[in-house]
């Protein structure tokens, strides 16, 4: 850190310039000392939280933005979302709704009317509600808070303050954000009825179309109107995610952009209000989505990609997807980078993707660091591809289809020379061979067609992995015949005979139903020697008949008036004589000892 002192004491450097070094020198080293010392935190804290030992509260939240989170390993607490939105985060939203209808308007020619924005529990948690006051921004509501910095009323922004028509807006929420912020999903739907009031009726205009349309649907009028009024909508009380991957990973025709559109409104349609909670109208939001001009969303981490989880291109694309089957034109898709607070930035998804790409998954340094990891960086290679797929088949119009090729290129061809056969084949063989097979799919679909060349490694290597390393058998080789189909009808077409076949065996083997087991044959009765028969039996039952004979006396309370003598005659003589019987039946061969130790080395 000491390189840093001669260029604070610059002077030519800007002032802000010069704070940030200053700053950096001061708190950087402290700062890299936590972050290493977070790897035994979490592995202690670890250990006393299986012990039931006390874990300190530590505050939650990405290590960039908010330093104070290191060292991890405690026990995390997140925010208090009372205070949330907070004033921040209303200056940061205001501009980030200047600057979307600014870009809409100039891209189009026209203002937008109509957008849909996707709210996250883990980026509110981050951005403070920065998407939340865009929202309000955009219908015209103005916050205000009180001296504990809670918002405790909305103002309706006046049209001749507002200047512009208001915009109607259609929130989908994450389950995590349904539940983690009940109290804000109550803050927006206040805020949509309070803009429905506004003189201008843009808002209204929109509840009174739904209305009408809900209505020649055969709903009745009261109800329509109620429902009408729904603009927020999440997954059924209980259930998460959208359920979108299922049909991305099958692929092979399960994926189409119908089937995609219909499970997203089936799943997402549940409507969420002050006075309805997880009602079931998904014809609502599809209604709602007739007339969506953007979706927009924000991203905040700078610990994750959009790449990482399925959880992206499931709201986004599949929100995109559904828009787009109801209303017949593809919406705009911006992501807002909120990962450096006030100096956020407005993209298109196109463009968020290609910088991720070459600054993550195409980057050489980003593949040798996950290589470091083994068989999870594998892995988590292996997935980003298939989250990357999931993008091409909800986004189709924001994926440049030749980033297959430099897939190609990187991972299969290897264009950097990082020795990646060797190093998938050691440490995760089928996470290359899942890379291979979605690369033969979007051959085979056409999203983008191979080379003659690179067609011919691609089946070829295929092939041999699944003969050398045995079939994945996932979700798309398994669940989907029609690609690997296509894949031994290429290898045939190009003359690899024994490929092929090989292929078609492997796949036989792991698909062939197992036999049916037989039946387990019934032993044998057993022959019991009478000392089985009596001497367990006979004291377990002597046992029982004392209790039995005890508990139905009709004297207990007299007992204690009876000599002892008498109840131990009593008890002598009922023993003799059960000693007695077992003696009469007993055999000249087995004794009682081994009859026994038999008995419990046979369980």
């Amino acid at each position: 850190m000491s390189g840093f002192a001669p260029l604070v004491e610059d002077k030519s450097l800007p002032a802000e310039v010069a704070s940030i070094l200053l700053r950096a020198t001061q708190e950087l080293p402290g700062w890299i000392d936590s972050l290493r010392a977070s790897g035994p935190g979490e592995m202690l804290g670890f250990l006393n939280a299986l012990k039931g030992a006390h874990l300190p509260s530590r505050l939650l939240g990405d290590p960039l933005r908010k330093p104070e989170a290191l060292p991890t390993g405690g026990n995390l607490h997140a925010v208090d979302s009372a205070r949330i939105p907070t004033e921040a985060s209303w200056r940061v939203g205001q501009k980030m709704a200047s600057e979307f209808l600014k870009h809409y308007e100039q891209t189009h020619r026209t203002p937008a009317k109509r957008v849909s924005l996707v709210l996250w529990y883990g980026e509110t948690e981050r951005h403070q509600g920065a998407m939340e006051c865009m929202a309000l921004a955009l219908l015209g509501v103005r916050p205000v808070w009180n001296q504990r910095g809670i918002v405790e009323e909305l103002q309706l922004i006046p049209s001749a303050e507002l200047g512009r028509p208001r915009v109607d807006v259609l929130f989908t929420v994450s389950g995590n954000y349904r539940d983690g912020f009940p109290e804000k999903l109550q803050l927006l739907d206040r805020a949509v009825r309070l803009a429905a009031k506004a003189d201008d009726g843009v808002i209204a205009m929109h509840d009174r179309r739904i209305a009408a349309e809900l209505t020649a649907g055969g709903l009745d009028a009261s109800v329509a109107l109620r429902m009408s009024e729904l603009r927020i909508f999440s997954a059924k009380p209980g259930a998460y995610g959208v359920g979108v991957q299922y049909l991305v990973e099958k692929s092979g025709g399960a994926d189409n952009a119908k089937k995609i559109a219909e499970l997203y409104t089936a799943n997402m349609g549940f409507g969420y209000s002050k006075d309805q909670w997880g009602v079931a109208s998904a014809a609502v939001l599809k209604r709602n989505m007739e007339s969506i001009d953007a979706v927009q969303f924000s991203r905040s981490s700078n610990l994750y990609g959009s790449l990482d989880n399925d959880d992206t291109y499931q709201y986004i694309g599949g929100l995109r997807t559904a828009v787009e089957a109801a209303s017949g034109k593809s919406p705009d898709i911006l992501m807002h980078n909120l990962r450096r607070g006030e100096a956020g930035r407005m993209a298109t998804l196109r463009e968020w993707l290609a910088v991720e790409m070459g600054s993550r998954q195409f980057n050489p340094k980003w593949i040798r660091e996950m290589s470091k990891s083994g068989y999870a960086g594998a892995r988590q290679i292996g997935k980003e591809i298939e989250h990357l797929y999931g993008f091409q088949k909800t986004t189709p119009d924001h994926l440049d289809p030749k980033t297959w090729q430099t897939v190609m290129d990187v991972y299969v061809k290897d264009k950097h020379g990082l020795g990646l056969e060797k190093f998938f084949s050691e440490q995760n063989p089928h996470a290359r061979q899942t890379m291979l097979a979605r690369l033969i799919e979007v051959d085979r679909q056409g999203l983008h067609r191979f080379g003659p060349a690179d067609r011919k490694v691609l089946m070829t290597e295929y092939a041999r992995s699944v003969a050398r390393d045995g079939a994945v058998c996932n979700a798309l080789d398994c669940g989907s015949p029609v690609m690997r189909t296509y894949a031994a009808k290429a290898l045939r077409e190009q003359g690899q005979q024994a490929d092929a076949s090989t292929l078609d065996r492997a796949y036989r083997d792991v698909l062939r139903p197992s036999p049916k087991a037989k039946p387990a044959e019934a032993l044998p009765p057993q022959p019991v020697s009478p000392a089985q028969q009596y001497r367990l039996a006979d004291l377990r039952q002597l046992g029982k008949n004392v209790i039995t004979w005890v508990n139905r006396a009709k004297f207990v309370a007299t007992v204690k008036a009876l000599p002892t003598w008498l109840w131990v005659a009593l008890l002598s003589a009922y023993a003799a004589a059960i000693s007695v019987r077992a003696r009469s039946g007993r055999s000249s061969k087995p004794t009682v000892l081994p009859s026994l130790l038999g008995d419990r080395c046979g369980d």
